[in-house]
């Protein structure tokens, strides 16, 4: 395991050299970035600043709602640390880490519910993400003919049996599980009904912005494509990212951008300049420019 979790940091970077090596011609690479727009530019880190903070704003009221005390500018600072963390790391040491500060400044007051509160919200996204996937591949029906992708009516009915299965696996063997895991389901159940409102409020005002940051990205490059077949793209760059098999998603999302913008004729230049000014260069100047602020107020106060 200590092996897999080493070469895990490498991979991507190593996805990301045959990418530079291979698919990538640098004369074109660099009219790329000389003919960016620096108006959509600015849009979109103004975007990507607001969805920053409407996700602090639902952590901020999901902890209000399970009767945790914090004072506001405490928790945007670790947030926001949090987040400057993620950019070298992975979605789960962000996660634990932002949970872990903010339980640690509450003195461990409702250290689990706290935790919960930061696994709901991801939970949230996740499904949100999917669900997105799922609408977008509907509106983007000859994807399926181009990735050779075939549901069969058999594959779903066996994808619906197991997730029965393991629903009723779950209740039959619900009472002989630990007190502690009892516990902790029981926990997240109470934290989900108190924050629930607040939360898929939230959530959707995030996705909203989400989608018009993805518009707004793609023109700083001149990339013109349907917003079904763009934000597919980009919710699967952002599963990509949350999982830890490369430093912040480098390299393996990247190569999905490629691939897939590609279907829709869009040069590897631009894919790639998409995926690290996305993922990367926005939002670690959003994530610095409330970084900077919180100081300020810090030092004023």
């Amino acid at each position: 395991m200590g092996i897999l979790k080493i070469l895990s940091r490498f991979f991507g970077l190593v996805v990301l050299i045959y990418i530079v090596s291979v698919k990538i011609h640098w004369s074109r690479f660099v009219q790329v970035i000389h003919n960016i727009d620096y108006a959509f530019m600015f849009l979109a880190f103004f975007s990507m600043v607001a969805m920053v903070f409407v996700k602090y704003s639902r952590i901020f009221f999901n902890l209000k709602s399970i009767g945790v005390k914090i004072d506001s500018l405490k928790l945007f600072r670790i947030y926001i640390n949090s987040l400057l963390l993620g950019q070298i790391t992975t979605q789960a040491v962000t996660t634990l880490t932002a949970a872990g500060a903010t339980i640690v400044s509450t003195k461990g007051e409702k250290k689990i519910r706290i935790g919960n509160v930061y696994f709901l919200n991801n939970l949230l996204d996740l499904t949100f993400a999917i669900l997105i996937c799922f609408v977008c591949f509907s509106l983007n029906p000859e994807l399926f003919r181009i990735l050779e992708v075939k549901f069969s009516g058999w594959y779903l009915v066996f994808i619906l049996t197991v997730f029965v299965f393991s629903i009723a696996l779950f209740l039959v063997y619900k009472n002989r599980i630990s007190k502690k895991v009892s516990y902790f389901f029981d926990e997240i159940l109470e934290s989900f009904k108190l924050s629930v409102k607040s939360s898929l409020l939230l959530t959707l005002v995030v996705w909203v912005i989400y989608i018009l940051s993805c518009y707004l990205e793609a023109k700083v490059f001149y990339i013109n494509l349907p917003l079904s077949f763009l934000l597919l793209v980009y919710v699967t760059g952002s599963l990509i990212t949350a999982i830890p098999i490369s430093v912040a998603g480098l390299g393996t999302r990247d190569l999905a951008f490629i691939y897939l913008m590609g279907l829709n004729g869009v040069n590897p230049e631009k894919a790639l300049l998409l995926s690290l000014f996305s993922f990367i260069v926005n939002p670690l100047a959003a994530i610095t420019f409330l970084y900077l602020i919180t100081l300020v107020i810090t030092v004023r106060k």
